[in-house]
């Protein structure tokens, strides 16, 4: 039942651990880019909002000098 020295091939055994091992990298693998994938998401919608704010300000500023926003 044991394995003879001239027999070549893979155990069930040797199959299945390397199996879970490439489950837990490509695990892995898939975790990271759907975690890269939030934070990019994210990253995308604070930038677009800054972008607008940023917009707001250089209009107040122009109503500013231009004397058409009034303080009082």
């Amino acid at each position: 039942m044991g394995k003879k020295s001239s027999e070549k091939g893979f155990s069930l055994i040797e199959v299945l651990v390397a199996m879970a091992i490439m489950g837990i990298i490509l695990f892995a693998f898939f975790y990271i880019i759907n975690t890269n994938n939030k934070v990019n998401t994210k990253n995308e919608t604070d930038i677009s909002s800054l972008n607008y704010v940023q917009s707001e300000i250089e209009n107040l500023r122009e109503k500013i000098k231009s004397g058409e926003f009034d303080f009082d």
